[in-house]
């Protein structure tokens, strides 16, 4: 079979565009030296398994980053294909599993840049995710530590388990917010102000926990 060549520019066309929209530039400006990697997933009908993967990448600490998406897509046969990469979500959708048929779940990597001050490492902490409401819907479980370091720093992690949908499923936050001894502050998602617990005289000890509920009557629930 002869190939009809004035179709063959077209294609070329057709494929490098494709193969190439997965990447592409992104504002840095509000978060220089991080690394967000947004996952997704969806179990479907038929068994197959879609697998979304959205990094902005910033740890340059310029203004500019860049940003590539992904999906990777298992079939119900067994069978696997990808554009842009994605990632294998496979776990997700197996009998029991907690998250729903669908749901999203993020990532932070992150690391100081130069010119704010002594920071934290370099590390990565899952900042956001689906959980499972089945024993608590109508609640909001917000817990909080904090961590008073012998560098005069203060390290304030927050934990919010959010079930007010009344769904079966719900979003689970994680931020920590960490206040230097030099007065430079460093948050990764949202963490909250324990500075007062580091403060001579407190009585609540170098590290703790605290916990906060809110709750309303889901319709249906009794």
């Amino acid at each position: 079979m002869l190939m009809n060549y004035q179709y063959l520019p077209l294609f070329l066309f057709w494929f490098i565009g494709n193969n190439d929209c997965s990447k592409g530039p992104v504002d840095c400006s509000d978060i220089k030296g991080e690394r967000v990697k947004m996952q997704s997933w969806d179990c479907n009908t038929d068994g197959s398994i879609e697998c979304n993967e959205v990094v902005k990448d910033c740890m340059s600490c310029e203004e500019t980053g860049f940003q590539e998406s992904g999906t990777a897509t298992h079939a119900a046969d067994g069978t696997s294909s990808s554009l842009g990469g994605g990632w294998d979500c496979r776990s997700k959708c197996r009998p029991g599993a907690k998250q729903g048929p669908s749901g999203t779940q993020q990532w932070v990597t992150f690391k100081r840049c130069f010119g704010s001050g002594s920071g934290p490492k370099e590390k990565e902490v899952l900042t956001k995710s689906s959980i499972d409401c089945s024993d608590m819907k109508g609640e909001k479980i917000k817990k909080q530590t904090w961590k008073c370091n012998n560098d005069g720093s203060a390290e304030c992690t927050e934990v919010v388990e959010d079930c007010m949908s009344c769904e079966k499923t719900g979003i689970q936050y994680v931020g920590t917010k960490t206040h230097m001894a030099n007065g430079a502050v460093f948050s990764v998602g949202k963490g909250w102000d324990c500075r007062s617990k580091c403060e001579p005289g407190a009585k609540q000890g170098p590290s703790g926990t605290q916990q906060w509920a809110d709750f309303k009557r889901c319709f249906g629930s009794g």
